[in-house]
């Protein structure tokens, strides 16, 4: 589904000692939430901005969050991981005003969402994820203003964005924070929580958060299937469709991620392969490589018939596992793909990349830049 442009605004934090009224206090001493945000940012390498505009308006985000999602963050920060995993992996326990929501949701909403009704379950449906993620993150209060005010009118699944983004701004929350949380919260990034491998590479700012600075990002090392001497950046194997560097997963809310790799010669060819989710963004499987190299994209629906149309300029192609795709040179985005039967386009993406125009025995570096 790539019309629904989801623009949740979602917060989160992490727990602290507990006030009155059940509220976590910003915490003082040697715990707390903002002491362990402050002592988390620039936890990767270098400080983003969004780590230190999240350290930064702490105490006033705080106002939002929800008591378990606010443990189990600072819980997940203690623990030594970024800022940008931790929004990925914290999750509170769904309450009574999450049922509500879910059944609103559903019922008026989200109707022929297969598994809907298990949003906040065990198996919620992957298009529904943002979702979830957001209002895990909130207060109960919170929760029902946007039960209340979103979930009823024959455009409601359509208007839910601006809906709910509405009822977090009524809290005045701080623009800048609020635009990266909701890129770390909704579209997780890759970044491994302990730095593993020397990731440094960032993820760019969403379109639906209105220009925010990711926290996080995803890296990871491609390359060929050639010669030692051409194996300084590269992760082998990687010369097939069956043998190809995972590079994880991706919502059609993230930003663009990098890889490097090495092609050896006209007869090389690397191979990558990441998992697109269509968070109600905009799916549009996109690659570019530098310096020029040809590049195809091959695509399976994860539910249903896969259909691909290629665009101006690009070569259809199918894949060796019969896989349909396009090839083009240098840069090239499959916005017109569709799921048959499934209002939500996930999809594996194969990536090969490849220069048969290359020199015999040369060996060249390329990066390549990849987004659902």
């Amino acid at each position: 589904m790539r019309r629904w442009v989801l623009v949740l605004a979602a917060v989160a934090a992490c727990g602290v000692e507990q006030g009155e009224g059940g509220r976590f206090d910003e915490g003082g001493g040697d715990g707390g939430l903002c002491e362990a945000l402050n002592d988390a940012v620039g936890r990767c390498g270098p400080a983003t901005q969004c780590e230190s505009a999240v350290a930064a308006d702490c105490s006033v985000l705080l106002e939002v969050f929800s008591d378990g999602f606010a443990g189990a963050f600072e819980g997940c920060l203690d623990d030594g991981k970024t800022i940008a995993t931790c929004f990925g992996e914290t999750e509170s326990e769904p309450t009574e005003a999450h049922a509500a929501f879910a059944t609103a949701f559903c019922g008026q909403c989200a109707f022929g969402t297969m598994g809907c009704e298990d949003m906040f379950g065990d198996a919620p449906p992957q298009g529904l994820l943002p979702v979830r993620a957001l209002l895990l993150a909130l207060d109960d209060e919170l929760v029902a203003d946007i039960t209340a005010a979103c979930t009823s009118g024959a455009s409601c699944a359509a208007d839910f964005a601006t809906c709910a983004q509405g009822v977090l701004v009524g809290r005045a929350l701080p623009e800048d924070s609020v635009g990266c949380v909701i890129e770390e919260l909704m579209s997780p990034s890759l970044v491994t929580g302990d730095c593993a491998g020397g990731v440094t590479s960032t993820s760019a700012s969403s379109s639906s958060t209105g220009g925010s600075a990711g926290m996080g990002g995803t890296g990871g090392t491609g390359g060929s299937g050639g010669t030692a001497s051409c194996d300084d950046v590269d992760s082998e194997p990687n010369g097939s469709e069956t043998a190809v560097v995972p590079l994880g997963t991706l919502t059609d809310c993230n930003g663009a991620a990098n890889v490097g790799g090495t092609l050896d010669g006209p007869g090389d060819a690397d191979w990558y392969r990441f998992t697109g989710y269509d968070d109600y963004c905009w799916a549009e499987p996109s690659v570019t490589v530098a310096p020029d190299a040809r590049v195809c994209l091959f695509v399976e629906c994860l539910s249903g018939e896969t259909q691909v149309t290629c665009p101006t300029g690009a070569t259809a192609d199918t894949s060796p596992e019969g896989r349909p795709g396009c090839c083009m040179t240098g840069a090239l985005s499959v916005s017109d793909f569709n799921c048959t039967g499934t209002i939500n386009d996930d999809v594996e993406v194969y990536v090969r990349v490849e220069n048969p125009e290359a020199a015999v025995g040369s060996c060249e570096e390329y990066s390549l830049t990849y987004e659902y």
